[in-house]
C-alpha cells in the first residue's frame, strides 16, 4: 500500500478501531525480515504522535540481547533539543525506568552533563537515590571521576552542602592514597565567620572525635574545661563515697583513696567535675573501666572544704583535713610543706561547703 496526501491537516493513512470492547490494534505492522516494522519520517512535525486516554501511548518490547526496546537518536550535531523529553502534568514521574540486572538509567555525554536535574520543590531533592535491598552492600549513589576533578561536587545556598545520615554505620567514609593530602579537608572561607570549619557533636557517651596517629595544630587549642586531670584507680570500697570535689591521697601505683588526716603529704589532688567546672584535658584515659576517676592536677576545680577548723579566705593555702575527703586552711607552715593542695578562690566562713580552688600541689 502506498498513500500520499497534500492535506494540511489530514493523515495519508487513518486507522480507527470503533469497537469499544476491542483489544486489537488500530494499526499492526510486522516485519519478519531485518527491516523495521514501522518507519516514520517527517519534516518539522512529530515523526510519531501517540496519545492514549487510559493506557500506554507507546508500548515497546524486545527479546534482543544487545538492542534497546526503544532507541532514540538525535542526528543533528547542532541540535539543542532533548533526545528524550518526558513531561508529566499529574503527580507521577516524568520518566520511570525499571530493570532487572542492568542499569536502570545509563547516561553518557562527551562534553556536558550526562544527567541534569532541577526542581522547584520545597522539600524534595532534585535527585533522590534509594537502595531498597535491606541486605544490599552497594551504594545508593556512586560517583567515579577518572580525571582530575572531584567525584562529587555540591554547592548550596544556606542549607547543608552534604547531609549524610546512617542508622548503623559511618555517615561519611573517606579514604585516600594521596601522599600529601587529607582524606577529608574542611575549609571555612568566610574571613568574618565565627563558625568552625569542622564540627563534631556526639550526643551519646563516646568521643566526638577519635584520632589514631599524630595531631598537628598550628593555631591555639581552646578548651572550655577548667583543669588538667589524669585518671586514677580508686579502692572499690570507696567508689560510693567519693564524689567530684573530694580530696584524695596516693595509695600505691596508679591508685588513690579518700584523704582522712590533716596535713597528709601524700595528697594527690581533687576529683574533677564538681560544680560548673569540667576537666579540660584528661590524661591516661585508657577505657571506660569502673573505679577510675579524673583527678585534677592543675587548674581550677571545685573542692569540698571544712571551714570549722578555721575560716577560709580568698588566697589561703589549703591542705587535707581530718574530715574525710575535705580540705582546710593550712595554718601550720611546717606541716604544710608537701601537703598543700592549692589556693582558695572563694571564701568560706564556717561549716562544710564546696568552693572553687586553684590546684597547686606543693
Amino acid at each position: 500500500m502506498h498513500a500520499t496526501t497534500n492535506s494540511p491537516q489530514n493523515a495519508a493513512i487513518a486507522g480507527y478501531n470503533l469497537n469499544a470492547d476491542g483489544t486489537g490494534a488500530t494499526l499492526f505492522a510486522e516485519n519478519r525480515g531485518r527491516g523495521p516494522g514501522l518507519f516514520a519520517r517527517t519534516g518539522p512535525g512529530a515523526a510519531v504522535d501517540a496519545k492514549s486516554e487510559g493506557f500506554e501511548a507507546v508500548h515497546a518490547e524486545t527479546n534482543a540481547t544487545g538492542a534497546a526496546a526503544v532507541a532514540v537518536y538525535s542526528l543533528n550535531t547542532e541540535g539543542a533539543g532533548a533526545l528524550v523529553f518526558g513531561e508529566n502534568r499529574g503527580r507521577g514521574p516524568g520518566v520511570f525506568v525499571r530493570t532487572g540486572q542492568g542499569a536502570a538509567l545509563d547516561a553518557r555525554s562527551e562534553t556536558f552533563e550526562a544527567l541534569h536535574a532541577e526542581t522547584n520543590a520545597s522539600e524534595v531533592a532534585a535527585i533522590a537515590a534509594y537502595n531498597v535491598n535491606p541486605t544490599g552492600t552497594g551504594a545508593s549513589l556512586f560517583a567515579d571521576n577518572r580525571g582530575r576533578g572531584p567525584g562529587v561536587f555540591v554547592r548550596t545556598g544556606i542549607g547543608a552542602a552534604v547531609d549524610a545520615r546512617s542508622e548503623a554505620y559511618e555517615a561519611v567514609h573517606a579514604e585516600t592514597n594521596s601522599p600529601n593530602t587529607a582524606a577529608i579537608a574542611a575549609y571555612n572561607l568566610n574571613a568574618d565567620s565565627t563558625g568552625a570549619a569542622l564540627y563534631a557533636d556526639h550526643r551519646g557517651v563516646g568521643p566526638a572525635g577519635f584520632f589514631k596517629g599524630n595531631v598537628i595544630v598550628t593555631g591555639d587549642v581552646l578548651l572550655t574545661g577548667a583543669d588538667l586531670a589524669e585518671n586514677f584507680s580508686l579502692a572499690e570500697s570507696e567508689t560510693d563515697e567519693v564524689v567530684p570535689g573530694t580530696v584524695v591521697v596516693l595509695d600505691g601505683i596508679d591508685r588513690v583513696r579518700m584523704s582522712t588526716s590533716a596535713y597528709d603529704s601524700k595528697v594527690a589532688g581533687v576529683v574533677s567535675g564538681a560544680g560548673d567546672y569540667r576537666p579540660g584535658v584528661i590524661l591516661d584515659h585508657r577505657d571506660q573501666r569502673a573505679g577510675r576517676y579524673p583527678l585534677a592536677l592543675v587548674g581550677k576545680v571545685y573542692c569540698r572544704v571544712d571551714a570549722s577548723y578555721a575560716p577560709v579566705g580568698v588566697g589561703d593555702l589549703l591542705t587535707t583535713s581530718d574530715t574525710p575527703g575535705h580540705a582546710m586552711t593550712a595554718l601550720d607552715p611546717g606541716r604544710s610543706f608537701g601537703a598543700v593542695i592549692g589556693k582558695a578562690m572563694s571564701a568560706l566562713d564556717g561549716g562544710i561547703g564546696l568552693i572553687p580552688i586553684l590546684v597547686l600541689l606543693r
